[in-house]
């Protein structure tokens, strides 16, 4: 497994992310060491002396067919020869029930209702994500992997697909429905090594966007990648994960490049961040997290809190540079 490392940004309001998983994993045992709670001894247990009872014997009878003349009679038998008595038809009316009353059915069971997902490898270090959830159509569904987080929807059949990129080289998805139920799938990805890859995610209207500039790029240069502009260029691509269906949605944007550059030279890549400031986000704290993920190189994740100007920089963009560290993509 990666080793999260943390990452000091200076002039900003930044903290690293550690231990991401053993938190989540571990909380309250991690809170019940760390707040020192006594260690429970457990109280011996009192010796009880045994008593030994004496043997028991069964009463004697001498006669056993003057024993079964004492007990009681039963108060009626069955006589096999009576003769069978036949009953008449009732008609459902002597009992009330019109002609008009609904039908009693029969409500089948719909079956095994456990979600389901199947993971497999795509080209590109990619990885097919198909969710199976029988019994939850047209359902919320949040789409955790290696820490990247994004809202999606089941269809009317409780079905959902996808393509993400992999972050890891044998990758866990797991996908998680608002009343509790869960379904997790893994696979492996063969070429994972083979792509450096950034991602920027957050949570509700934040205003925020990864930016990519490839090779000195500039503003609105073919190699500025950005998911509001060009998305793909030279193997490179930008894409944003997450919809707009709750409150709160979860959104993820992942950059994703080839780990070698063209053969005629190495190329690099710088990144971005940026806010525009909106009326939604405007006045407010947002909070945000990139995740680098680079070949042959540990996990680095840094969280982000930043305060959002007043309602009168409307339309102004705030620049975060240096969040997320520049690629030097070696030749091949």
């Amino acid at each position: 497994m990666s080793q999260i490392r943390k990452i000091a940004v200076a002039g900003g309001t930044f903290a690293a992310a550690l231990g991401i998983g053993f938190v989540v994993q571990n909380g309250d045992a991690l809170a019940s060491r760390l707040a020192g709670e006594p260690e429970v001894v457990a109280a011996p247990v009192a010796m009880v002396p045994m008593v030994e009872l004496p043997a028991f014997e069964a009463p004697q009878v001498e006669n056993s067919t003057a024993l079964v003349a004492q007990l009681p009679k039963p108060i009626s038998s069955f006589d096999p020869t009576l003769e069978p008595q036949l009953l008449a038809a009732v008609a459902a009316e002597d009992f009330g029930v019109t002609s008009d009353a609904p039908a009693l059915t029969t409500i089948a069971s719909t079956g095994d209702c456990t979600p389901r997902m199947l993971l497999s490898a795509a080209k590109g270090a990619m990885v097919e994500v198909n969710l199976d959830a029988p019994c939850a159509a047209d359902q919320i569904v949040t789409i955790h992997h290696q820490g990247m987080m994004f809202t999606a929807a089941t269809d009317a059949d409780g079905l959902y697909s996808t393509q993400i990129p992999a972050l890891a080289k044998a990758p866990v998805v797991m996908a998680s429905f608002m009343d509790g139920s869960t379904a997790v799938g893994a696979t492996f990805v063969s070429d994972f090594d083979d792509y450096h890859r950034a991602v920027l995610l957050w949570q509700g209207d934040t205003g925020l966007e990864l930016h990519a500039f490839i090779d000195g790029a500039t503003y609105g240069d073919p190699l500025h990648l950005t998911t509001v502009g060009n998305t793909s260029a030279g193997g490179a691509v930008m894409q944003r994960f997450g919809e707009d269906l709750v409150a709160e949605a979860n959104f993820s944007e992942v950059f994703s490049i080839p780990a070698f550059g063209a053969e005629d030279g190495s190329k690099s890549v710088r990144f971005s961040v940026e806010a525009e400031i909106t009326a939604e986000n405007c006045g407010r704290e947002i909070s945000a997290q990139t995740l680098e993920f680079a070949a042959a190189s540990d996990l680095r994740a840094l969280d982000l809190s930043l305060s959002i100007p007043s309602c009168d920089a409307v339309g102004d963009f705030i620049l975060l540079g240096s969040l997320i560290s520049p690629v030097h993509l070696a030749m091949q």
